[in-house]
């Protein structure tokens, strides 16, 4: 659109200069016409058809492009009216472009008007010049003759005026229209713009309402990994300590008799090491359809947390009771796996070897609405300034360096998401019991 603006204005700009320039030369012709025959100078004869030759140029262009002419033919008429070159090529696209409407075909006509007279005047030179060279005089008096052409420079001011007025009201018109294109895809460009601008921000809303949902959804998600990381390092490190103190038992073992029973208990560790494994990775597969609450044998999970500990760091086997009055509950099997093998190893971990046994009670039972699970130790039990702490993450009482502080902390929070709750109940030197509440399901 500004291409073709320019191309418009440009052209219509050199028809005003043209038209400008032709009415100048109309005046001076006339004057050295006059001049002429006053003087008989060939000087002032030829000032007047040089300046003759200017509108009749701007005629040959016009008969030109009327006619379909050649445009070489019709550049040398636009080039004797003394238009630039440069805008040649634009004049005759406008020219071809407007020819056939009504506001257009008035300036020709004005221009048609004005080229009688210029005929007329382009004769009374060349008649005059004739009769000078010839005879040396004018036969028509020379009055007369000046008052011809007085008169018909008269009649191609009128002409010209007419012709100027249709020009300029046609090249009114071409802005008015060019302006108002220009205006309409200025608005369209806006109003383009404006919708572009309003659709992006949308979407950007949205895909910020989705980054956002998505980067909270991955926080959780990574919470959840570094939550389920730990725990799958701590239950993994529960049997290796178990093997570990049976490794040395065997390498002080010197009856070679016991040294199968020994490794027995190793490979049932080993057995139930895999199980658990293979049961971590099929929860990673299934995580896709979230994680279920399923009614869980707890006496299985108990056997196979009991089996992963079985004996302490020193060598010496741990003392398991246990009084099941509630077979099955309701919750994650992988997570109630993790949570009790958790609080069994710390009651391990934390044993007090002063005493002459040390032993790790857990029993079931139904309380209204809740299904409870107590894990007992006589260990070395948990000082009352510290009972309120030990569920936060990363605390570890006193100078206590077995613990990361976190363990305790995975272990409620599983609980919680389960819809369940856990208590501690702990005496420094006598041991401790924790409480986990389950809800019953139907």
């Amino acid at each position: 659109m500004n291409y073709y603006t320019i191309k418009v204005l440009s052209a219509s700009s050199a028809y005003i200069q043209g038209e400008s320039e032709s009415t100048k030369s109309q005046k001076d012709a006339a004057r050295h016409l006059v001049n002429y025959i006053y003087t008989q100078d060939e000087l002032e004869y030829t000032f007047s058809k040089h300046d003759l030759s200017i509108p009749l140029g701007n005629r040959m262009a016009r008969v030109g492009l009327l006619s379909n002419s050649d445009i070489a033919y019709i550049r040398i008429g636009f080039l004797q009216a003394r238009n630039s070159p440069d805008n040649i090529t634009n004049m005759i696209w406008l020219f071809r472009r407007l020819e056939r409407y009504p506001y257009f075909k008035k300036v020709i006509t004005d221009r048609q008007a004005g080229d009688i007279y210029i005929d007329q005047l382009n004769q009374i030179a060349t008649k005059a010049h004739q009769e000078i060279s010839i005879a040396k005089q004018l036969r028509n008096d020379r009055q007369e003759l000046i008052l011809r052409i007085n008169y018909i420079s008269d009649k191609l001011d009128i002409a010209q005026q007419s012709f100027s007025s249709s020009l300029n009201t046609c090249c009114l018109r071409l802005n008015h229209y060019v302006f108002i294109a220009d205006l309409f895809i200025t608005l369209i460009i806006i109003g383009g713009s404006l919708l572009y601008a309003i659709l992006m921000i949308r979407r950007l809303n949205k895909s910020k309402k989705i980054i956002s949902g998505q980067y909270y959804e991955l926080k959780a998600i990574n919470e959840d990994l570094d939550k389920f990381t730990y725990n799958i390092a701590h239950d993994l490190r529960s049997p290796i300590l178990s093997l570990t103190a049976l490794v040395g038992i065997v390498e002080a073992e010197t009856d070679l008799s016991q040294i199968n029973t020994y490794t027995a208990l190793m490979r049932l560790s080993l057995e139930n090491q895999d199980k658990f494994i293979a049961e971590i990775l099929s929860s990673i597969k299934n995580k896709k359809n979230g994680n279920a609450i399923v009614l869980c044998n707890l006496p299985q999970i108990i056997h196979q947390v009991t089996s992963q500990n079985t004996f302490m760091k020193s060598g010496s086997p741990v003392s398991f009771i246990t009084d099941i009055a509630v077979n099955e509950v309701y919750a994650e099997p992988l997570k109630l796996k993790i949570i009790l093998n958790n609080l069994v190893s710390n009651a391990i971990k934390y044993a007090d070897l002063s005493k002459p046994g040390q032993y790790v009670k857990i029993r079931s039972y139904k309380n209204g609405a809740f299904d409870i699970i107590e894990i007992e130790d006589n260990g070395l039990g948990i000082k009352n300034h510290d009972q309120q702490y030990i569920f936060n993450q990363f605390f570890m009482a006193g100078g206590n360096k077995k613990s990361t502080g976190i363990g305790l902390f995975l272990v409620k929070d599983a609980i919680t998401k389960m819809g369940g709750t856990i208590e501690v109940i702990s005496e420094l030197t006598i041991g401790s019991t924790f409480i986990i509440k389950l809800p019953v399901r139907s």
